[in-house]
């Protein structure tokens, strides 16, 4: 629908996608305003009309828009024609269509607060640049239109849903701007020395209660003390990267091996190979597949099972990979700088008397892949990779 340059083009297109989703929930708010203004109404119909209302996720709305022929009658005799025409009037054709949601959307008043909630987009990454790009555009489009909102008010909001190493992926010179001004930070990861007061300890408590009223600590009712010599919570949480997902996927994997009420040492270890085998190696590959493709990460993984050691240095996987004809192309430097995006893999620094220091993305934010130090595999891959 929309022609030209890329960096041109996703702006506008977004916004588009995005008004015209804003518009569907608007459209379902019994709390509007009594009256509505004419062209809000003339507008939900040629909506509909194009098939575009109603709508519940972007790809919808984005195939509805990317037919070949697509021609709406608009209020005020706007109509536009998306066929044989010059691309500079096309261009100019879907900016105008922009700008009347735009005023569309700044005439509606409810008492209602609606949300536009935007998730998965690492699902729809892939190793090619223009994806970031088109990602990076989304992330500035939603700031310019949330500041539309509150200076016209207009009681919509659009929130993102973005991973911290994704977003810091992201092209563009204002990304610091807005994560001061406009974002809020989710940090699982907290003091090591009191694992107990984790906050993924306490969302797998809250989630719990939901079931078990009475519960008080679901850690103390069902599980061991200690397992190997650490506590129960230090030894569960270092199987994950302090992420809800990780954290509350292993506790369902250890559930499938309770035998009694309260579970014992060798149980959890079973769940934590489960875990390992069948949640947390494939997430990690899962992850890869968007900045890699799927036959080089499990040429890499393949590369790790060779090796079969839990830290290692750079020089000794290239070592193995040298001599692998079909190798000889992959980067594997720049792969591993991907692993330690992702968290599969961290550094460590051995000490005396066992004082090892390790660091790992999901605990130093800033931190980044170094070719000279050790490198150590994640806890969670061990079980699933026999090491």
């Amino acid at each position: 629908m929309v022609r030209g340059e890329p960096e041109a083009k996703y702006p506008n297109a977004w916004s588009w996608i995005l008004l015209v989703l804003l518009i569907n929930s608007f459209s379902k708010d019994d709390k509007a305003a009594i009256v509505w203004p004419h062209e809000f109404g003339e507008s939900i119909l040629a909506l509909r009309r194009l098939g575009l209302l109603p709508a519940s996720s972007i790809k919808e709305v984005a195939l509805a828009s990317s037919k070949n022929s697509f021609k709406v009658k608009l209020p005020l005799n706007f109509e536009f024609a998306f066929e044989n025409n010059p691309i500079n009037e096309v261009d100019l054709q879907f900016l105008h269509l922009v700008r009347f949601l735009k005023e569309t959307v700044r005439k509606f008043r409810s008492r209602s607060r609606h949300l536009v909630i935007i998730d998965g987009l690492d699902d729809i990454l892939s190793d090619r640049e223009i994806q970031f790009q088109s990602l990076a555009a989304l992330v500035t489009e939603v700031s310019r239109l949330n500041q539309f909102f509150r200076e016209k008010q207009v009681p919509g909001k659009i929130l993102i849903l973005c991973r911290t190493d994704l977003f810091e992926r992201l092209p563009g010179p204002n990304k610091n701007k807005l994560r001061q001004d406009s974002a809020i930070d989710f940090n699982w990861y907290s003091d090591p020395r009191k694992p107990f007061n984790s906050d993924l300890v306490k969302l797998a408590n809250l989630r719990a209660s939901l079931t078990y009223k009475s519960l008080g600590n679901l850690f103390t009712a069902f599980f061991p003390a200690e397992v190997d010599g650490l506590n129960i919570y230090a030894y569960l949480l270092n199987n994950t990267r302090h992420t809800p997902r990780d954290f509350l996927q292993l506790l369902k994997h250890i559930q499938k091996y309770s035998s009694d009420v309260r579970l014992d040492a060798e149980e959890v270890k079973s769940g934590i190979r489960d875990y390992s085998i069948y949640y947390f190696l494939p997430e990690i590959k899962d992850e890869l597949v968007g900045y890699v493709s799927e036959d080089i990460v499990e040429k890499v993984f393949t590369l790790l099972s060779v090796l079969r050691k839990r830290d290692f240095t750079l020089a000794e996987i290239e070592s193995i990979a040298s001599s692998r004809r079909d190798y000889k192309d992959i980067e594997l430097e720049r792969i591993f700088e991907v692993l330690y995006e992702c968290s599969a893999i961290g550094h460590i620094e051995r000490g005396s008397a066992g004082n090892n220091r390790f660091t790992f993305k999901y605990r130093t934010r800033h931190s980044s892949f170094s070719a000279f130090d050790r490198i150590f595999i994640h806890r969670g891959i061990w079980k699933a990779m026999n090491m």
